[in-house]
């Protein structure tokens, strides 16, 4: 009987597993098994105060995730045993829709007569042949709600657009009016939104906003609120945001989430040191919530010394720093996001040192994934090619918000 148990919870881990690669850009295992584990449990379980208690920002979507893979895989039971490939690609397809159906609902409810799909099809509209990364659209339920000093370029009569299909180019074409100082803001218009001028970027931290990130991709961010009831339109003054709904390729996603806890515990793994732990993660999430791709490479002192020596030194494959940069001090941040602005990996060792920056990692070839870039690839070789036993991580931020470690 419990063997049955066990294996029929295998079975439901690897189709979450599956179905989870198509909902989150984030593919870290522990945060995979967390969800898994709040989304397998009974309702109001210990596993749910703990999964909020980390992500309180992904709760809805996370619930409708939760809700429709019990709804459509779990119900069947111990039938789940006797699927084979071919019926569990149709079930996690199958699931994939519904939950994406679901998903389109809950952005309806959280932003009433604002289509996703259309702002999806503006996400992927280019002006003159550049596209729309960086730029953001501010929502608001009137005019009135948006005071004058945040107010920079005020729009009358013809020149406020409908947000509807056919004025999708026009839109794309004020979002050019937007600079690092301002951005878009729509206003509703009876039953849909129409474009009201350029405003603050201010506003963003009192009015939900559309933030594109890529090329087809968008994120939705809402400030902070004074009550946690979904539809109230009284937000707080904070400036702080928080992601609740990512698009990315035109698909529905978790929303980028903090993965402090996470990657805690995978440098514990490594390091087995909770302090140097803490650390180490702490440098991975300032270094995720960039939108430029990097390679991060964690070791002992002696490692990432000896490393430095070998590929920046002797072999002139990276720049050794003259003195090493502590990550952790008050201006880590920005010395991070500058030293991680030309290509290669940086070498930082488990007190938050950096040594090198800009190194082209060597090694071994390994077993790749073709489907992944230079950055991936090379930064698994590299850790799989080091000898066993040395405390080493490597982490690989993608430019698409993608995020894989590597540890030996």
């Amino acid at each position: 009987m419990a063997g049955d148990i066990h294996k029929e919870r295998l079975v439901l881990w690897r189709i979450f597993k599956t179905c989870m690669e198509n909902l989150t850009t984030q593919n870290i295992p522990e945060l995979i098994y967390e969800l898994f584990r709040y989304t397998y449990a009974p309702s109001k379980s210990k596993y749910e105060n703990t999964f909020y208690k980390w992500h309180p920002e992904a709760r809805g979507i996370a619930e409708i995730i939760r809700n429709d893979f019990q709804t459509e895989i779990i119900s069947y039971g111990k039938k789940v045993l006797g699927w084979d490939k071919k019926e569990r690609r149709l079930h996690i397809c199958i699931l994939n829709n519904i939950i994406n159906g679901h998903l389109a609902e809950y952005f309806e409810m959280l932003l009433p007569d604002l289509n996703s799909d259309l702002i999806s099809t503006l996400s992927g509209e280019k002006y003159e042949g550049k596209d729309l990364t960086g730029k953001s659209i501010v929502i608001l339920t009137d005019s009135s709600a948006l005071k004058q000093p945040l107010t920079l370029i005020s729009l009358d009569g013809d020149a406020c657009i409908r947000f509807t299909y056919p004025n999708v180019h026009a839109v794309r074409k004020q979002l050019e009016m937007c600079t690092d100082e301002g951005v878009l803001a729509i206003v509703k218009d009876g039953d849909m939104y129409k474009t009201k001028g350029i405003v603050s970027k201010q506003a963003v931290s009192q009015f939900p906003s559309i933030q594109f990130t890529k090329n087809i991709g968008w994120e939705l961010y809402m400030p902070s609120k004074k009550n946690n009831i979904v539809g109230k339109s009284t937000y707080s003054k904070s400036k702080t945001t928080v992601c609740v709904f990512k698009c990315h390729n035109g698909k529905f996603v978790l929303p980028v989430l903090q993965l402090e806890h996470e990657f805690t515990k995978v440098a514990f793994r490594v390091f087995r040191d909770q302090d140097i732990a803490k650390k180490i993660s702490k440098i991975i999430c300032c270094a995720t919530m960039s939108r430029k791709g990097r390679v991060l490479i964690f070791g002992s002192t002696q490692f990432i010394q000896k490393e430095t020596l070998r590929l920046a030194v002797f072999k002139r494959r990276g720049a050794k720093l003259e003195t090493p940069i502590d990550l952790l001090s008050h201006e880590g941040d920005k010395l991070l996001s500058m030293l991680a602005n030309i290509d290669g990996a940086l070498l930082i060792d488990e007190n938050g040192y950096c040594y090198a920056t800009g190194v082209i990692l060597d090694s071994v070839a390994v077993k790749g994934a073709f489907s992944r870039g230079a950055r991936y690839n090379c930064t698994k070789s590299y850790i799989e090619s080091s000898k066993r036993g040395s405390m080493v991580l490597g982490i690989v931020v993608s430019d698409d918000g993608m995020v894989d470690y590597f540890s030996r």
